[in-house]
């Protein structure tokens, strides 16, 4: 697995292919359908997220709060919501991007439902079956991305039954109260200069940036530039800035570029020093990184 580039808008959103028919679920399997989480950069989507971990582990970042998912766990990740992830090699997932639609758009009845569940869901939740309401919401994530997958004959009735089962249960357990909502709405004012930020980093990390630029990219201040990395994604702007050149370069050395080019196309000013932030951020050095396949 790899550093993933996301089928992304400019204002990081990812946009989902629900594939042929357009049943709003897209059923994601890791290597078949490219959906590595080794690491992925931070972006959102109108869809809610339920990530299974089938092999080894992966930390969620989510509005700046860490999430480690272990095998056998299965983490909520609310709609409309800044996430990243960065994962363990070999690191194997199952995903379900489910469309607020696939509940009825149109349905005026149930949009106070829909709603309920995009304002008052948690930003993200660990499921780790540990109750029996966690149990009952992961056989229904499986039961749901198995139907998706395999498409039997008039799996979208199927399906839609489960899902409407899913959602009674995230309505009953997972919505919060006011204090969680005045939470959201803070995290909602950070979104777009974070998104602006985070897209600026992206495409210039390449070159030689600093706080200042990444500030102006989102038309604030350095303070509320510092201000807003640390809220959303829990660290500053430069430690952001720094694993992102990390995770790039990591991909580079995947495909035995060399050291040298990789600090360069990296926004390293030498290779010397690259290699000493990659030692201590992965825990090996650059070329012994390359040899082990990692």
């Amino acid at each position: 697995m790899g550093f993933v580039s996301l089928n992304m808008n400019e204002e990081l959103s990812q946009n989902v292919n629900y594939g042929q028919g357009g049943f709003p679920v897209a059923a994601l399997e890791d290597g078949a359908d490219h959906c590595t989480l080794l690491s992925s950069p931070v972006h959102w989507h109108y869809e809610l997220e339920l990530t299974t971990m089938e092999r080894g582990s992966v930390v969620y970042t989510v509005n700046g709060r860490p999430y480690p998912l272990y095998e056998g766990q299965t983490i909520f990740v609310r709609p409309n919501t800044l996430h990243g992830a960065v994962g363990s090699a070999n690191c194997q997932t199952r995903v379900l991007l489910i469309s607020p639609r696939v509940f009825g758009d149109r349905e005026v009845y149930l949009q106070p439902y829909i709603q309920r569940l995009i304002r008052q869901a948690p930003d993200a939740v660990i499921l780790d079956g540990s109750q029996g309401w966690q149990l009952e919401m992961e056989t229904l994530c499986a039961e749901i991305f198995r139907l998706c997958r395999e498409k039997p004959d008039e799996f979208e009735i199927d399906a839609k039954m489960a899902l409407f089962k899913l959602l009674k249960l995230m309505l009953s357990r997972l919505c919060t109260d006011g204090a969680s909502r005045r939470k959201h709405a803070k995290n909602m004012s950070h979104a777009q200069p974070a998104k602006k930020m985070i897209l600026f980093i992206q495409e210039h990390y390449g070159e030689k940036i600093g706080v200042a630029d990444i500030a102006r990219a989102g038309g604030v201040a350095r303070n509320t530039c510092n201000n807003i990395f640390q809220d959303v994604f829990g660290k500053s702007p430069i430690e952001y800035l720094t694993e992102y050149r990390i995770c790039a370069a990591m991909e580079l050395l995947r495909k035995k570029a060399a050291v040298t080019d990789v600090a360069m196309s990296c926004g390293f000013n030498t290779a010397s020093y690259f290699s000493k932030i990659f030692k201590e951020t992965i825990g090996v050095a650059p070329l012994e990184f390359q040899k082990q396949g990692i």
